[in-house]
């Protein structure tokens, strides 16, 4: 018998609880929920687990920015968290495979092209198409995310 196929892991990070359930929401529409498993976060601190466990680890992350994180107690949006993200999991050898999708409503272009320099794999303006630009995102790196799980 042949061994079941394993699920692309999606994990999207946004501190936004409507964004999180519309992000999962997406593959259930689509009818992918058996080809993808696609976790959410509200914080950085809360992704962690799926960066460092290699059964929980994703194919493809997907973050906002401004990114959450607990300081003092508090959770705090940061435009530099965003960033601090996207290096941690670039200069892991073990997540050099992970491809990265920033997705944001933030259009500012220095913002924009200083994410692309750290080594963000795409860009995602939200916006009235989010649903079909998420589907051809996934669809650009499933073949690469396939291969690595």
């Amino acid at each position: 018998m042949p061994e079941p196929k394993k699920k692309i892991k999606i994990l999207f990070v946004d501190d936004n609880d409507m964004m999180r359930i519309f992000f999962g929401d997406i593959f259930w529409l689509h009818g992918l929920e058996a080809e993808f498993s696609v976790a959410t976060s509200a914080t950085v601190e809360e992704a962690e687990p799926y960066l460092v466990s290699d059964d929980l680890r994703p194919d493809i992350v997907f973050f906002d920015m401004p990114l959450r994180e607990s300081h003092n107690n508090a959770n705090v949006a940061k435009m530099e968290t965003g960033f601090e993200f996207l290096k941690r999991i670039k200069s892991d050898p073990k997540l050099a495979k992970v491809k990265t999708v920033l997705f944001t409503s933030n259009g500012d272009r220095e913002i924009l092209e200083r994410i692309e320099e750290v080594g963000v794999d795409a860009i995602i303006v939200k916006s009235n198409s989010m649903s079909e630009d998420v589907m051809h995102t996934v669809e650009k790196f499933a073949p690469h995310a396939a291969a690595t799980s």
